[in-house]
């Protein structure tokens, strides 16, 4: 669903995708997630970075447009806001103009985002397709990209991945590198990466299970 504005209203030269974040209720408002919730440290950030290395992205180029992704995490609790519509306040907090983000509301998880994505790029012919995710996630989104026959299109596209981490430490390492190097030190982190190295290999292998 469009629900910022209609695909017409927009130029298409360069879409950005940031796939969903996962979000919290932080005291009555809903944010991306982060690792706060689990150890009180707010050093520690994980799906956050997506919002912040996209608020970059766009700064570097002000024709693109971005699309933010992401249905309703946590489907059974009808008091929860869609992540991608948390995303878009956030990147509006981050002086991102409205007219420039477009919602995928429908799309929950990493496979029906991409189709979504390629959906909007082929119909709308778009030039330049770029896809921001953690630098965790990224190896798995390039095994998809690889692997998954229905993604033909959006590979044909060849689509520039980009790790959230990655941006952020090139633009302001002063302001990222303790808070990114303790995230990927966190215990959960690694079993984070142990699951998507286990996707991965089994997308090399054909036991995938799309």
């Amino acid at each position: 669903m469009f629900s910022s504005q209609t695909v017409q209203d927009v130029s298409m030269q360069h879409l950005i995708s940031i796939l969903g974040a996962d979000i919290r209720n932080d005291r009555g408002v809903w944010r991306t997630n982060d690792l706060t919730m689990l150890d009180g440290d707010p050093a520690n950030i994980i799906d956050s970075l997506r919002v912040a290395a996209a608020a970059v992205l766009a700064g570097q180029d002000p024709a693109a447009t971005l699309l933010v992704q992401g249905g309703w995490a946590g489907y059974q609790d009808p008091g929860r806001p869609s992540m991608a519509s948390v995303m878009q306040r956030e990147l509006q907090e981050l002086s991102v103009a409205p007219e420039r983000i477009l919602l995928d509301e429908e799309s929950q998880k990493t496979i029906p985002q991409l189709l979504f994505l390629q959906d909007v790029a082929v119909r709308e012919n778009v030039a330049q397709v770029t896809i921001l995710t953690n630098g965790w996630h990224l190896p798995r989104v390039a095994a998809l990209l690889e692997h998954h026959p229905a993604l033909k299109p959006l590979r044909d596209k060849q689509p520039r991945l980009v790790a959230a981490e990655e941006v952020l430490l090139k633009d302001s390492p002063e302001a990222w590198t303790e808070k990114i190097q303790h995230a990927a030190a966190h215990p959960l982190m690694k079993e984070i990466i142990a699951d998507e190295e286990r996707g991965i290999e089994q997308l090399h292998s054909g036991t995938y299970r799309f």
